[in-house]
């Protein structure tokens, strides 16, 4: 057996990205497995750039080529001019393609967003082909910005414009066509044909359709079922492509000056071809299809708005050539034709008007979008002199601000009614300014209220004021409407929500009781329960709490929300006796005289346990059960005795607000949605003004939104005579298995079915149905099972998954190469393979602990799926019919669904109230329906999640149950079936569910979705998967009110050296400055590092809370745009000029430090030095700045793992 031939040098992208290049000819295995061009290079090829030779070919000459050049040459002169043009501008291939993707790929998405990373990474770091760099000149074409660019008048954009288009033609003329040439062409004639120039867009549009049809472009789609994913990836961009040149195509034809019509080029493919798959909305490139067949109608509503655009040109081709047709043959049959397209459509347009759009903005509005420009446009106020002398009386102006980038207000939380202590204070105190008239008028709001807020917020030093009765329009109808939709969102964004409570702390006794009891003085832990460490005082604590938790504050159901949503930052203002200043500790209560500043969470967090310890006690306090029901918080309460929340906290949030006082009763639907973070919503004036049950519409709002609930046809229970919240209590599915270490209810709250439709039928969703085959023994990984720092850091030469993978090879040969390739993940750069990561997590720690593995099959026709799970252990509990294992009994097939959807975003990545929803349950499969038809699943009665790694394509198949639910009505006790029904359709991956299923028209006149894709779902299952240490939380505020009492930062995505070892992946530790006491903040490939932080929620600022510096403050000097971190003690580091860090934790996915660096400029850029952190300002290269070491390196994200 001969050994393959190799090159004597590594290729151009390996020694660009540091890879082990295996030298492979004609491509290695590195590119080969993710598609790209690999080039061996010769050593006169690669002469070193310089900014003089970069000069010597100034682009505005018309270079004469001779008549024989290499393409080293050509590459190297195209890169030279691509690097003059950008110097000459101004900007830097990265700031234009960003530029791009922000605007014309939103129109016409010509190149998958990693892609363009790529060639703007090889262009930076190395030379790029010379197709790639007519590209990357194509596109700072069309993102010149008018005016202020190019300041030099013979530089003007024609003048770009002809440059390009000439080094364009002289690369066509020496190159082979290729895929970025036809980018190019189509971005060169785009901009032909935005500046007028419709003859010359008509001629270069032509031309790039004939080089498309050379490539294979036309054809693409017939790879989009390849079993090598970049393949796949690679043929959905090059289809995006091919549609985006019809479209253009179409709008250039349609401004053609010739008279008569003209046929275009590119013909529309047949309508069971799929259409584009829009891969700017679809983050993690995923493809999810869907053809212009009328049998996909329905199914058509995943569709994005480039999407929406291939339809209608396809149906405008279909009205053009028809009534082109209708001019020359008989009358009587094209008539016949012409109502048939008619019919076609209107019915697609009935459709298309009740979906949800995918990208709000573009399309029709919906709450979701006019929220958000509710949110963009927030109206705050703020206190102010007014020029009218006469009037004496204090006044509020209102100002508009966009609380996405400028979160520094006060979201006030108070009680439109006064509490008994406030009966008499007046109001009209104060004048604001009518958010509808713009005219001063005397406010109904208390005066305290204005007079206690303005003191906060120039206590912390806070300008803006948000109050609903103020910022919101009072009147019935959309616009306040939109305001109660958004106003979760409010105090979510909000940097310093506060809420104002009536009554008053007299006494020291009172003062010192708090004390006690925000301390933990009262509470101990015992193995998994709380005990009373003192009973001396605790019933007085309790009875504090009882008096403390009896303001009116505590009882409403819009305060409950505001709390809630508010998370970790709320403050509770208490007032106090002036005779308490001095004896407060400020570390629990601030230094704002008369006012004592408690957080919320702490005190939520300190009641609970001191309920707790109580509730053993016989008889028990009074009070208990009220304190217990108005401060509680969930992620001590719902933890079972081993601390494992297998629970939803969905029941009880319901519940809670079900028992809050509200003026209107159908406002719970709308507090609802917005705490358990519903993205599909419900019309909740229409539903009551048509006199429907208010528990059957939280229950529908439930189901809509794909919460479990444990509808096993063996379930027994009698139903008739529960109350809405006592059938969720009994029916949401309890045996959550959450993989976190932290946050359990966080990871429950996101295990929801996605893309839930009600049909007459039942609840529909999307998902996997795997059948379980082998197992597979890892007591044989021998040398995995070692002991290991934190996760992903491993102490041998392999790690556990490539022992599993060269253990399926022999049998499972592609779930062994899908692998392969998930090892080979560095960062991962989307939710979908988050997710993925924290499978690989959960299936080594298994394959670490000796666990049983099993290969699993998936169900249905198309391309073969296959996929590993973790079997979980056998469970004590005898009681439940099949137990919590997931047992291999080879007399009967065992069936796992599985599903994952990420949060939906809109445009600038704001998400839409959502959350990621991962399902990963042993159910029941019902045999009697095939796969044609839509089987039916059952969730068997206990805990049955599973971790799972898939491979490839596979048969997308959804999951139901039957079920019957009774459930008490307002009015009367009204049974009701709900069966849960699936449906077959194909997708691409096990690892991101896509969405292409129907549509039910049942609920249409009632539903108002929110959500930017279509509506579907299903109730059968367990919870989920594993997730990774560094994963915490899936969409922008969804967690309960806990304040963050210590932190660990982990940082990811970096390229040094230090942490090469762990891909990227930085612990956190001190090192040893010059200056003794003072310590540098560094990024290492130490797990053994177990360095904790304390954030400041109020004054940003990040402490160390652990070791020898513990209590000592990250600092930095305030001016330069490059400050090193360094630890000190703070009042020594303000002595010396610097200032504390101003950080925050911002959920964006995940949640992330952000550390402000000005007012002005926001966020800084995290890059480290050495190892040693720096925040540097946005935008600013820090690479060569480094004094002590050659280079810096960007650190894109720090992430947030502990007790959030």
């Amino acid at each position: 057996m001969t050994s393959p031939q190799r090159a004597p040098r590594v290729c151009r992208i390996c020694r660009i990205k540091k890879k082990a290049c295996g030298k492979e000819l004609p491509t290695c295995s590195y590119c080969f497995k993710r598609g790209f061009d690999c080039v061996y290079e010769t050593e006169s090829d690669t002469p070193p750039m310089s900014e003089n030779v970069a000069e010597a070919f100034k682009p505005w000459s018309l270079t004469l080529f001779p008549m024989s050049i290499s393409t080293a040459t050509l590459d190297r002169t195209m890169a030279y001019h691509m690097h003059y043009l950008y110097k000459v501008v101004g900007q830097s291939p990265l700031q234009s393609g960003q530029r791009f993707l922000d605007n014309f790929q939103r129109w016409l998405p010509i190149i998958a967003p990693r892609r363009l990373h790529e060639h703007i990474e090889l262009s930076e770091q190395g030379l790029p082909g010379a197709d790639v760099s007519i590209l990357l000149l194509s596109i700072c074409l069309v993102t010149l910005r008018s005016g202020g660019d190019l300041d030099d008048p013979f530089l003007h954009s024609s003048a770009v414009h002809v440059t390009v288009k000439t080094l364009y033609a002289q690369v066509q003329a020496i190159t082979h066509a290729s895929i970025a040439l036809v980018q190019a062409g189509v971005v060169l004639s785009a901009y032909e044909y935005a500046s007028g120039q419709i003859d010359s867009a008509y001629i270069s549009i032509a031309a790039c359709i004939r080089m498309a049809q050379v490539v294979d472009v036309d054809t693409a789609y017939e790879k989009l079922g390849a079993t090598q994913e970049e393949t796949r990836l690679q043929a959905t961009s090059e289809w995006n492509l091919w549609w985006s040149i019809i479209v253009l195509e179409r709008f250039i034809l349609l401004e053609h000056s010739n008279t008569g019509r003209r046929n275009p080029i590119a013909v529309c493919p047949d309508s069971d071809v799929p259409l584009p798959s829009d891969t700017e909305s679809n983050g993690e490139y995923i493809p999810t299809y869907c053809t212009m067949s009328s049998s996909t109608i329905q199914s058509s509503s995943n569709l994005s708005s480039f999407g929406r655009q291939a339809q209608a040109i396809y149906l405008l081709d279909r009205c053009l050539h028809e009534i082109h047709q209708s001019k020359q043959g008989e009358s009587e049959l094209q008539l016949l034709k012409l109502q048939e397209l008619d019919k076609d459509l209107q019915e697609r347009l009935s459709i298309f008007m009740t979906q949800t759009p995918h990208e709000p903005g573009l399309r029709c509005g919906t709450i979701a979008t006019k929220s958000l420009e509710f949110l963009e446009k927030l109206e705050c106020l703020y206190f102010t002199d007014r020029d009218d002398a006469s009037s004496t009386q204090p006044t509020l102006s209102l100002d508009t601000i966009n609380a996405f980038e400028q979160r520094k207000y006060i979201a006030l939380s108070y009680t439109w009614q006064p509490s008994p202590e406030e009966i008499d204070i007046p109001h009209g105190g104060y004048l604001v300014q009518d958010i509808q008239s713009w005219q001063w008028e005397p406010s109904s709001v208390r005066n305290t209220v204005f007079s206690r807020i303005r003191r906060y917020m120039d206590h912390v030093k806070c300008r803006h004021l948000w109050i609903d009765k103020h910022c919101i329009i009072q009147e019935d109808g959309e616009e306040k409407e939109i305001g109660m939709q958004a106003m979760d969102r409010v105090y979510s964004l909000s940097q310093h929500p506060a809420a104002l409570l009536s009554l008053t702390i007299s006494t020291s006794n009172q003062l010192q009781l708090l004390t006690d009891i925000l301390s933990g003085k009262f509470v101990a832990k015992r193995g998994t329960s709380y005990v009373l460490s003192s009973t001396k005082r605790a019933l007085d604590a309790l009875q504090l709490l009882h008096y403390i938790t009896s303001d009116t504050w505590f009882s409403r159901g819009w305060t409950y929300q505001e709390n809630y949503r508010a998370n970790m930052k709320m403050t509770l203002l208490i007032s106090h006796s002036a005779a308490l200043n001095l004896d407060k500790v400020a570390r629990h209560f601030g230094d704002l005289d008369g006012e004592l500043l408690i957080s919320s969470a702490g005190l939520y967090e300190q009641a609970t346990k001191l309920c707790l310890a109580y509730s053993d006690h016989k008889p028990p306090p009074p009070c208990l059960n009220t304190v217990l029901s108005r401060a509680k918080r969930y992620t001590i309460l719902l933890a079972d005795d081993e601390d494992s929340a297998p629970v939803s906290m969905s029941p009880s949030i319901i519940e809670d607000i079900a028992s809050r006082t509200l003026e209107r009763e159908w406002d719970r639907v709308a507090i609802i949605a917005n705490c358990c973070q519903y993205a599909n919503r419900l019309n909740s004036a229409l539903l009551q003004s048509d006199k429907h049950s208010l528990s059957l519409t939280i229950l529908t709002l439930v189901l809509m939104n794909g919460e479990i609930l444990s509808n096993h046809p063996g379930d027994k229970l009698d139903s008739k005579k529960m109350t809405i919240t006592e059938f969720l209590h009994e029916h949401f599915f309890y045996g959550l298995e959450s993989p976190w270490k932290k946050a359990k209810l966080t990871f429950n709250k996101s295990c929801r079915f996605a893309n839930v439709v009600l049909t007459e039928d039942g609840i529909q969703t999307e998902g996997y149905l795997w059948r379980l085959d082998d197992e597979i023994i890892t007591t044989q990984f021998q040398n995995c099972r070692q002991p290991r720092g934190r996760k992903r850091h491993w102490q041998f030469t392999k790690r556990p998954l490539e022992w599993l993978a060269e253990d399926l090879a022999p049998h499972y040969r592609l779930l062994s190469q899908r692998l392969y390739e998930i090892l080979d993940l560095e960062v991962p750069s989307s939710a979908a393979e988050e997710w993925l990561l924290s499978m690989v997590d959960a299936v080594e720690e298994a394959i670490e602990q000796g666990k049983l593995l099993c290969t699993a099959t998936l169900l249905g026709s198309g391309t073969l799926g296959v996929a590993v799970f973790v079997q979980p252990e056998e469970s004590d509990n005898e009681d439940s019919g099949s137990g919590s294992e997931m047992s291999l009994d080879r007399d009967q097939d065992c069936y796992v669904f599985t599903s994952f959807q990420r949060a939906q975003t809109d445009r600038g990545g704001f998400d839409l109230n959502d959350l990621n929803k991962h399902v990963s349950l042993e159910v029941d499969y019902d045999h009697g329906k095939g796969l044609a038809q839509v089987p039916r699943a059952g969730v068997l009665p206990s805990q049955s999640a599973t971790s799972s790694l898939g491979s490839e394509t596979a048969t997308h198949v959804t999951a139901t149950t039957e079920a019957r639910y009774s459930v008490s009505t307002d009015a009367s006790s009204t049974e009701v079936e709900i069966s849960i029904t699936v449906e077959t359709t194909t997708a691409t991956s096990s690892i991101e569910t896509t969405t292409t299923a129907l549509i039910g028209t049942a609920t249409t006149a009632v539903v108002e979705t929110t959500t930017t894709e279509p509506v579907i779902s299903t109730t059968t299952a367990t919870a989920v998967a594993d997730s990774t240490a560094t994963t915490a939380e899936a969409s922008t505020t969804t967690q309960v009110s806990e304040a963050v009492q210590s932190i660990y930062l982990f940082g990811v995505g970096s390229y040094d050296p230090a942490v090469e070892l762990v891909r990227g992946a930085g612990y956190t530790k001190l090192s040893d400055t010059s200056t003794p006491g003072t310590s540098y903040l560094d990024f290492t490939s130490d797990v053994g590092s177990n360095l904790l932080f304390i954030l400041d929620p109020g004054s940003g600022k990040l402490k160390i809370g652990n070791g020898a510096q513990a209590g000592k403050t990250a600092m930095c000097s305030a001016v330069n745009d490059i400050r090193l971190v360094v630890v000190m003690d703070e009042a020594e580091g303000l002595d010396n000029g610097l200032s504390p860090l101003d950080c925050e934790i911002v959920l964006d996915g995940l949640y992330q430090l952000k550390c402000k660096f000005s007012d002005l400029d926001g966020y800084a850029d995290f890059w480290t030095c050495g190892t040693h952190l720096m925040l540097v300002k946005p935008g600013v290269d820090a690479t060569t700045m480094c004094s002590r070491a050659t280079t810096s390196y960007r650190l894109p994200q720090i992430r947030i793992l502990g007790p959030i």
